[in-house]
């Protein structure tokens, strides 16, 4: 099903009478980009961390802020525990309940988001 927001129906529009408009546009909170991805990658992370290790096997400095992101074990390793060993290698398929559990992975994404008085920075 598709629905398409109306000129008619926009509340910012100049002139648009306010007891029949039906929807605007906002903005609820604006966050910074590198420190929505360092919350999503510590997640990811401190799972892996507790379950596979694979950060671990690679060289130097991986995790937290020296992290490499763009290092070929970096990628191998995020991709691994977001989406599960068997998923990320050729031909393989998702399956249910393997890797990162995705309520973590929400929680992850959405942290950011968070109002302030639920931690620093989203945290």
């Amino acid at each position: 099903m598709w629905y398409s927001t109306t000129r008619a129906g926009w509340c910012d529009a100049p002139g648009a009478d306010p007891a029949t408009c039906t929807w605007r546009a906002t903005v609820d909170k604006i966050v910074n980009k590198s420190c929505s991805d360092d919350i999503v990658h510590q997640a990811v992370e401190d799972y892996d961390a507790e379950h596979d290790a694979c950060f671990s096997t690679c060289p130097g400095p991986v995790t937290g802020s020296k992290r490499n992101t763009s290092s070929v074990c970096w990628i191998y390793c995020f991709y691994q525990t977001v989406m599960g060993k068997e998923t990320i290698m050729p031909g393989g398929k998702a399956r249910p309940n393997v890797g990162m559990p995705l309520a973590e992975l929400d929680a992850a994404f959405l942290k950011p988001f968070l109002p302030e008085s639920q931690g620093k920075r989203g945290q």
